[in-house]
């Protein structure tokens, strides 16, 4: 029952209301709460006075019990009309020993500095999923961001997903960064021309990737063909022993089988179809959880 915990703010009533339930059941049996392994927030964007009591009732009473937790995911969250008791127990969350999956699916972040001093918390996450995140350009001055130091490339990623490629390639390339790419075994990212951005993940990661999946713009805004971007995003991989590589669009798709040092090469435009490994927002996967639309 506890296994994946989802907490809804888009209605403060029943949001309210089922944090009591929560909390009366944490109360009587404590152990429960080391059940839970997923917590999901959810469309919290509230703007009411009243929602800073009830942000601090899951604060105290819900996510700092939650010892045993695994996976973090936001969907539709707006970081900075979270109360301040709210934010500081996420950042006590994402230290979790237990905690090596976060998924951040539209959402809205003062600045990137702001992400970006979230996530360094993590310091044992494994997989990573950043899609549709939106900046005002409106740092705020967060206590719990200031006074943590981060060890450079000591956040190992097994996987990493994204559709923000421009502004997490430029973070990945400071020395001050403390996420490590060179392990990655999964990478997923859309992507946009030019292409450097995309080219420069998929030439740094290590020798350890084994599936690559690159998502394009639609076929009309591809500067080449499907299979001129595919080269030029891939080229220097060939010799990898990547077991796929896919490029998949509404019209699109490709596919790379790479063995030993050859690299067959399929390429076709197709009639629109379901993307073949996308997931829309929100859904669950086994890997990087969620893509944008």
């Amino acid at each position: 029952m506890f296994k994946n915990l989802e907490l809804d703010g888009s209605s403060l009533h029943a949001l309210q209301s089922k944090t009591e339930r929560i909390i009366a059941i944490f109360d009587e049996k404590p152990y429960l709460a080391s059940h839970v392994r997923l917590l999901e927030l959810r469309g919290f964007e509230s703007t009411w006075p009243e929602k800073e009591g009830i942000y601090a009732r899951i604060a105290e009473g819900v996510i700092q019990r939650l010892s045993k937790m695994d996976t973090i995911e936001f969907n539709g969250v707006d970081w900075k009309r979270l109360s301040p008791s709210l934010r500081a127990a996420l950042f006590g969350a994402f230290e979790a020993l237990s905690l090596t999956r976060i998924t951040i699916t539209k959402c809205i972040f003062p600045a990137f500095a702001d992400l970006a001093s979230l996530l360094i918390h993590a310091r044992y996450l494994k997989a990573l999923a950043i899609w549709s995140v939106f900046f005002i350009d409106e740092p705020i001055d967060e206590p719990n961001a200031s006074d943590f130091v981060a060890i450079p490339r000591s956040i190992k990623l097994d996987e990493f997903g994204t559709s923000e490629i421009d502004r997490f390639t430029s973070w990945f390339q400071e020395e001050s960064c403390p996420f490590e790419i060179g392990d990655l075994q999964f990478l997923r990212i859309y992507f946009s021309t030019p292409y450097h951005s995309a080219a420069f993940l998929v030439q740094h990661v290590g020798p350890n990737l084994r599936k690559l999946e690159l998502h394009p713009p639609s076929p009309g805004k591809l500067e080449k063909s499907p299979r001129e971007s595919l080269a030029a995003i891939t080229s220097q991989n060939v010799g990898r022993k990547m077991r796929m590589v896919m490029v998949m669009g509404a019209r699109v798709q490709a596919a790379v089988a790479v063995e030993s040092t050859r690299a067959v090469v399929a390429a076709k435009v197709a009639e629109p179809t379901r993307a073949v490994a996308g997931a829309r927002p929100g859904t669950r996967t086994p890997a990087t959880r969620g893509t944008p639309n």
